[in-house]
């Protein structure tokens, strides 16, 4: 099953919480020890936060059981209210442009940090997608 038909590019995504390592974990039939975490698996977990194209992300379980039961294998959710709605970075690790990195999408973790434009650049106002306004 193609989980990205038509893509050029795909990432791949660290663990960033406790919660995708027990995933992996029980995945793997709960090894002992850690040396399972330096083997291949060939296990992939595709996870989204819950964002379908060009809409606000999903932030409480009725709300995702609603937009995305019909297009998720599994919901995983919790009773933790989501206060935020924000998306992840993306970061290119290798730039076409130059050495180092190159920021896809500026959110969690380098955003309100303002972008410097060279002096007398245009003034810009960049708001979140949840205030665009859609055409009719």
């Amino acid at each position: 099953m193609a989980s990205a038909p038509g893509m050029t590019t795909l990432g791949v995504m660290l663990p960033s919480s406790p919660l995708h390592l027990l995933l992996f974990h029980e995945a793997c039939g709960r090894p002992e020890g850690t040396a399972w975490l330096d083997d291949a698996q060939g296990l992939v977990l595709v996870m989204t936060s819950a964002n379908p194209g060009g809409e606000p992300l999903v932030i409480d379980n009725h709300e995702a059981v609603c937009r995305l039961g019909g297009i998720a294998d599994v919901l995983l959710v919790h009773d933790r209210a989501v206060r935020v709605r924000c998306d992840d970075s993306v970061v290119r690790a290798v730039s076409a442009h130059g050495p180092g990195p190159a920021l896809i999408r500026r959110a969690r973790g380098y955003t309100p940090v303002p972008i410097r434009l060279a002096d007398g650049g245009a003034s810009i106002l960049a708001v979140g997608g949840y205030l665009r306004t859609r055409s009719a």
